[in-house]
């Protein structure tokens, strides 16, 4: 190679690395931008529709769910989650207590009220609602960075009319999950709000025995693989609206019962 050719092949590897590196560097500071977005806000409302897929092969089951948040600080909260499967969860804390309501036991659970929306969702993880790396997750006041190695941009798209950038983050291993790898998508507007959310794991290993046949009665243990997946579109919210503290309720049938509760989670 000659001289000159060598000092062009230089200039050219080092604009290349140049530009990944701000490439990096700005989708990680996209990142931190729409974290600190949900963290600084005072109030906050969405709509959200969600939904979970098992792939197994060419075979997959699906899942889907709605949600709705309303949120002010310090620990106002009201957050109602309803899937054809589990009916409806419905809790708020108007500030002085947290109240959950189950409609498929049509059961009450009654807690303190806490002093942040982290104590309001901590006590929902014993009814399987749990805020993971999502809206609800940032509004907390968590970040991504324990869970997040790395993050990239992959161009724009439109969610529901709305122009957005791509960015995605490949997980840690303390968030794969016994999966091989992972990824959290998340498509931001200019005001660094998500308007989607997918979150994929890929190469899930069980231990499983196969259905047994009348070739194979007695069919042995085996491994299996699977991909999961999370997606959560918001399809509408509100950053700082005035919300009515009669917001932070919900109607709860006369004939409910309440049950004994266990001491709540502080955070």
């Amino acid at each position: 190679m000659k001289l000159s050719t060598l000092y062009a092949a230089t200039l050219v590897a080092t604009a290349i690395f140049g530009a990944n590196a701000a490439y990096a560097q700005n989708a990680s500071a996209l990142a931190k931008s729409m974290q600190d977005a949900y963290k600084n806000v005072t109030s906050y409302s969405q709509k959200t529709s969600a939904s979970g897929k098992i792939s197994v092969g060419a075979k997959s089951q699906v899942s889907g769910m709605t949600a709705e948040v309303r949120y002010k600080k310090p620990n106002m909260a009201y957050i109602v989650v309803s899937s054809p499967l589990t009916g409806t969860l419905a809790a708020f804390n108007t500030g002085t207590g947290l109240t959950v309501y189950r409609s498929k036991q049509n059961l009450v659970n009654k807690y303190p009220a806490g002093d942040s929306l982290k104590s309001v969702v901590g006590n929902l993880a014993q009814f399987g609602v749990v805020a993971s790396l999502d809206p609800l997750y940032m509004l907390e006041g968590n970040t991504l960075d324990p869970f997040v190695a790395s993050w990239s941009t992959k161009g724009t798209a439109m969610i529901n009319g709305v122009k957005c950038t791509v960015l995605v983050g490949s997980m840690k291993a303390v968030a794969l999950q016994k999966a091989k790898s992972g990824t959290v998508t998340f498509w931001i507007d200019p005001a660094f709000m998500a308007h989607k959310v997918v979150i994929e794991w890929k190469g899930n290993k069980i231990m499983a025995r196969p259905q047994p046949t009348a070739k194979n009665p007695n069919p042995k243990v085996q491994e299996l693989f699977f991909d999961r997946s999370v997606t959560e579109t918001v399809q509408e919210f509100k950053v700082n609206p005035n919300i009515p503290e009669g917001e932070f309720s919900y109607p709860i049938p006369k004939d409910a019962r309440e049950q004994p509760t266990a001491a709540p989670k502080k955070k």
